[in-house]
């Protein structure tokens, strides 16, 4: 089974294994990766069931999607507490304009960087300056260090609380919410996957 690098989703994953899995008397063996690398991996065959962020899928066909998050991960603007707009009660896109804008390689998050960009068109806003970081790590570290501003996943942030303010913001649809999500393509998964669902 393959795991997003991604604490929260590690921690949703094994619940649910322990919950559902392990009493299917199966071996399961983990790996944790980038979300590209683990679709790509199933792809070969070298894994048979990912767990990551439902965005991770967004380009892809021919997947079977089970949600296992409890709640719908929401997008937040996320700043150090030591930036001056951290003060401020609410956050826009209008607020950060000017900021650099932290966002994941293609290699990380395929289309995170197209999904940054319209939501500033949408909200009728040029964006000045984006940057682009290898994975969730640096993107996390950036913004502790008060390198730039993200527009991340709440979820991915909860372990920085004490460090890094999060502002939701109304710009993006709901629709844009992300659920915690097994993904497989193998039909001998399907009876054991979905009567646990």
């Amino acid at each position: 089974m393959g795991i997003q690098n991604v604490t929260a989703i590690r921690d949703i994953t094994l619940q649910y294994t322990n919950k559902h899995l392990l009493n299917e008397n199966k071996t399961i063996e983990f790996l944790v990766a980038p979300p590209g690398d683990l679709l790509e991996k199933m792809d070969n065959g070298e894994v048979d069931i990912c767990s990551l962020i439902s965005f991770a899928t967004l380009n892809r066909k021919n997947l079977k999607m089970l949600e296992i998050g409890t709640k719908r991960e929401k997008p937040v603007i996320a700043i150090s507490k030591d930036h001056p707009l951290a003060k401020k009660e609410k956050l826009t896109l209008e607020d950060i304009k000017d900021e650099t804008i932290l966002c994941f390689e293609k290699e990380y998050a395929e289309d995170a960087e197209i999904r940054i960009r319209k939501d500033f068109i949408n909200a009728g806003i040029e964006l000045k300056q984006i940057k682009k970081l290898k994975n969730i790590q640096e993107v996390k570290l950036a913004v502790y260090m008060n390198q730039g501003v993200a527009l991340i996943l709440d979820l991915v942030m909860e372990d920085l609380l004490d460090k890094v303010k999060l502002f939701n913001f109304k710009e993006m649809d709901s629709e844009e919410q992300a659920s915690i999500s097994l993904v497989w393509k193998d039909t001998q998964w399907d009876d054991l996957l979905q009567s646990n669902s």
